[in-house]
């Protein structure tokens, strides 16, 4: 089980590594979403006296994304 999870945890981590290159190879296009700084979709909540922005995109069921390790939200993209 221990193995099957880091399998699929270094899966996970690929995808999110070589996301932005599809799969016959081409670069994704630059998205002219200011993402960090779109006031349409930006909002905040405050935590614990803790202001954290979010940006809010499409409809349905809600997927959360937090980035790590020093990233940002134009990372995400």
């Amino acid at each position: 089980m221990k193995s099957f999870v880091i399998l699929v945890a270094s899966l996970f981590c690929s995808i999110l590594l070589f996301g932005s290159v599809q799969l016959h190879g081409q670069p994704v296009p630059a998205s002219t979403i200011p993402y960090g700084d779109n006031k349409d979709a930006g909002h905040y909540a405050v935590m614990s006296g803790v202001r954290i922005y979010f940006e809010v995109y499409g409809k349905g069921d809600p997927l959360v994304l937090l980035h790590g390790n020093g990233g940002n939200i134009e990372a995400m993209k």
